[in-house]
């Protein structure tokens, strides 16, 4: 089962704050301006990305599935669309412009449409499909801040664990008797970029590929 997931929207609890660069003329008059002595501009506070963050996300994504036929009577590549938000949490390390941490994050997905085999030339017709019903994933993350520090782009990888359904509809009665369901164990990879828009929150963008491996099942009545 392959999925990708965007995630947009999300929102972290990240520390720091930047604080503007400040003059104070001292002193003196307009007439005599010239001999004002200025003030040293306090140091700019770098905003941090270390810490604790909980937040949320909401997305779409495309689930696919491939299905290997021995009788090649059926596509063999499905893919359809999907809904896809949840949690996550996380934490930071922040050395200079570097940001390093570990995120785990967990999701529900609506049905996808179109997901499923139809075979044109057998009798009876035979119906195969699967979906995702929902999605974890354990990644660490590796980035770094540009311009003003408050944007962060990353690279992100890791374990994912998904459930999956299955069904095989081949009797004449066209009954499912083919059901499986199982929790599945992949990897994810992939990358994003955060805004942080105030000392204590960001928003960001973030796409990822998970592949939850194959399976096998044979056919059968029972």
């Amino acid at each position: 089962m392959n999925l990708s997931k965007i995630k947009s929207g999300v929102l972290t609890g990240a520390a720091g704050a930047a604080v503007a660069p400040m003059v104070a003329l001292a002193g003196g008059s307009a007439a005599d301006a010239a001999d004002l002595a200025l003030k040293a501009p306090p140091p700019v506070v770098a905003p941090s990305w270390a810490g604790f963050y909980i937040g949320a996300n909401i997305g779409g994504g495309s689930e696919g599935s491939y299905f290997n036929d021995p009788a090649p009577i059926l596509p063999s590549w499905r893919d359809g669309g999907v809904l896809i938000g949840g949690g996550q949490i996380g934490y930071n390390w922040q050395q200079g412009t570097f940001v390093y941490g570990l995120e785990a994050d967990f999701s529900g997905l609506t049905k996808p449409g179109s997901l499923f085999f139809h075979s044109t030339t057998a009798n009876p017709i035979p119906t195969y499909g699967s979906s995702i019903s929902w999605l974890s994933t354990v990644r660490g993350r590796l980035g770094v801040t540009v311009g003003d520090g408050n944007t962060l782009l990353y690279g992100t990888g890791g374990a994912a664990f998904g459930r999956v359904h299955a069904f095989a509809n081949e009797m004449p009665s066209y009954k499912a008797y083919n059901d499986y369901s199982s929790t599945r164990v992949g990897w994810a990879a992939g990358g994003g970029i955060e805004r942080m828009i105030s000392p204590h929150w960001t928003i960001g963008l973030e796409g990822l590929f998970v592949d939850l491996g194959s399976y096998s099942k044979a056919s059968s009545d029972a």
